[in-house]
Order: structure tokens, then sequence, then C-alpha cells
């Protein structure tokens, strides 16, 4: 993974185009008590530290979000989280985007 971020971020560096990595959560568990918390957020910080690349856990998305416990059924068709489940996540890495400042605003052609 470490690999690919950094060929990611050299191409993209390159050309400069912005690059963030997001890591959607264990929806089936959105808690602290979840294992993969833990994981997840280790493993985004240690990522982000050896890359220089912002990776972000997902889990950050829904644990303070009051829209997120009514919003994680999953639809009966597809056991797939819910279309609310989605606009929360984009929502939140949009914001994640915007945070991240001038330096992560896409090249203007």
């Amino acid at each position: 993974v470490q690999a690919a971020i950094e060929m990611v971020r050299d191409e993209t560096a390159a050309k400069a185009v912005p690059f963030m990595v997001l890591i959607y959560p264990d929806p089936v568990a959105i808690s602290r008590e979840n294992p993969y918390w833990q994981i997840y957020q280790a493993t985004s910080a240690a990522l982000s530290k050896t890359t220089g690349v912002p990776v972000l856990s997902g889990y950050d998305a829904f644990l303070n979000d009051p829209r997120t416990a009514p919003n994680m059924a999953f639809s009966l068709t597809d056991t797939h989280p819910s279309c609310e489940a989605h606009e929360i996540f984009g929502d939140w890495a949009f914001g994640q985007w915007q945070a991240l400042g001038s330096r992560s605003q896409p090249a203007r052609r």
C-alpha cells in the first residue's frame, strides 16, 4: 500500500495534481469499540507520515456525525450502505479536501 501511494504521489506531483487517500470504514460497526477503528487510525497516521500524503480514516466521517446511526442501514437489494451514508462520507471527504487548503486545490487549466 505504501509503495502504491508513493507511486501515485510521485505521478500526481509531477503533473501538479493534488492527491489524498481516504479509507472507507467497516460500515457494520461504526464505533471506537470496533477493532478496525484503531487499525485504521494507526494505518492512516503511519502512511501519512511515511509518504507525506494525507491519508484519512473514514471513521472520522461518521463517529461525530449525528446522522450516522439512523443512516448506516444496508440496502436490502445489494447489502451496501445507504445513500445517506455515502452522502455523510462525501460531505466529510469534501470538507477534508477543502481543509487541506490551496495546496490541495485542483490545478486550473
